[in-house]
C-alpha cells in the first residue's frame, strides 16, 4: 500500500474515532447512559431501525464499518481536492472549520435524508453541538493531515503523482 493511502487510513481512524467518542460523550451527557446501541443506530440508516436493532452485534459492527467508510470518503475527498484548490493550504485551521461544516451539511441535508431513517427535525442543541464538534473531530484532523502530507513532498502536489 502506498504512503498516500496509509496516511488517509490513519487519518480516517483518528477522525472517525474522535467523532465516535464525541457522539458517545454527547449522548452520555444528555442521558446519563452509555450508548451501547451506537453501531446499530448507525446501521439503521442503511437497514432501517427495526432490522438494525434486531441484528445484534453483527449490525453493530456494520454500523461502525459504515461510520469509518463515510469518514474515509470525506478524508479521501479532501486529499484529492487539496492539491487542486490552493486556498485550502492558506490556513489549515480555517479550512478545518469550514470542512467540518461542509461534512455537517452533507451528512444532515444529503446523506441522512437519503437513508432509511425516518425524517425528523433536528434539535437546535444537536445542530450547535455538531457545528462545533465536527470541525474539531473531523475537519481539523483531515486538514492538518493533508497539509502535513503534501508539505513533506512538493511533488505530491502534482495530480498525476496520486
Amino acid at each position: 500500500m502506498n504512503r498516500f493511502y496509509k496516511v488517509i487510513l490513519l487519518i480516517t481512524l483518528l477522525a472517525g474515532t474522535l467523532d465516535l467518542l464525541s457522539a458517545f460523550t454527547h449522548i452520555y451527557i444528555n442521558t446519563g447512559k452509555i450508548a451501547t446501541w451506537m453501531g446499530q443506530g448507525i446501521a439503521s440508516a442503511l437497514l432501517g431501525r427495526e432490522r438494525a436493532f434486531q441484528g445484534g452485534s453483527a449490525t453493530g459492527f456494520l454500523g461502525f464499518f459504515l461510520h469509518y467508510l463515510i469518514t474515509f470518503l470525506f478524508t479521501l475527498f479532501y486529499f484529492l481536492i487539496y492539491p487542486r484548490l490552493p486556498i485550502l493550504s492558506k490556513n489549515k485551521y480555517l479550512s478545518g472549520i469550514v470542512y467540518g461544516w461542509f461534512v455537517f451539511v452533507v451528512m444532515n441535508f444529503v446523506v441522512l435524508p437519503l437513508s432509511a431513517l425516518p425524517s425528523s427535525s433536528m434539535r437546535l442543541s444537536d445542530a450547535i453541538v455538531g457545528l462545533i464538534m465536527l470541525p474539531i473531530v473531523i475537519g481539523l484532523p483531515i486538514t492538518i493531515g493533508a497539509g502535513r502530507y503534501y508539505k513533506t513532498d512538493h511533488l505530491r502536489l502534482q495530480p498525476n503523482a496520486l
